[in-house]
């Protein structure tokens, strides 16, 4: 991976997705897979996720999915992360990172790195790793669409792609598991559209960051 590409990662990675994202009132809302595919393995009934389980250390995953690209402390929780830059989520090119606190296995997420030049594209791969887990998980999610305002609903009706592309729009799916939440978040900033699928323990949580020793 390339100098800048992994820095950049690093930064995206080490950032708190929910509290990142646009707000959703999850409990409120009503309801609404080729090349190496890892979302048959991703809910599993032997694993939590692929072939691992919550609480695994870290050599041990690492014995796995092999020399990571990335391989950092995070910036806004006691905790690390892992990071391989050539995965992949229902056919769809990824990076894949797994989290850890007290070299304990926590959380994982997907980046996809798709690049399309119309927004309407990026939806259809959110609409198409959606529909893996929910065949993979066999779980309804909760679906959220979030617009910025009532004026671009209206005039953008139709044109979901473009508000999407605009930062007018936003998309977050939930499954609620027994032993995991996986949340799925599509938002775009200045052209630039991320999509994420984060995998969460519920049973293993990271500590707050000790800045006790720093300067700051």
């Amino acid at each position: 991976m390339k100098s800048m590409e992994r820095i950049s990662v690093a930064v995206a990675l080490s950032a708190s997705l929910l509290s990142a994202c646009p707000v959703y009132v999850w409990a409120d809302s009503t309801e609404a897979a080729t090349e190496s595919d890892e979302t048959e393995k991703v809910n599993s009934e032997k694993h939590d996720f692929k072939s691992f389980d919550w609480g695994m250390k870290q050599e041990d995953i690492e014995a796995v999915e092999g020399t990571p690209d990335v391989d950092e402390e995070m910036s806004n929780a006691d905790g690390k992360f892992i990071a391989y830059a050539d995965r992949s989520i229902a056919g769809k090119k990824a990076i894949l990172a797994y989290y850890f606190t007290n070299d304990q296995f926590y959380e994982a997420r997907y980046l996809l790195k798709e690049d399309h030049s119309l927004g309407s594209s990026y939806i259809s791969d959110y609409e198409d790793i959606r529909e893996a887990l929910t065949s993979s998980m066999g779980e309804t999610p909760k679906d959220y669409v979030k617009w910025d305002t009532d004026s671009h609903e209206d005039y953008y009706s139709g044109r979901e792609g473009d508000a999407l592309s605009y930062g007018y729009l936003s998309y977050a799916t939930w499954f609620a598991m027994d032993n995991m939440d996986v949340y799925m978040f599509m938002t775009a900033d200045n052209y630039d559209i991320s999509t994420t699928i984060q995998f969460d323990s519920k049973t293993i949580k990271p500590g707050d960051k000790d800045y006790s020793g720093s300067d700051w």
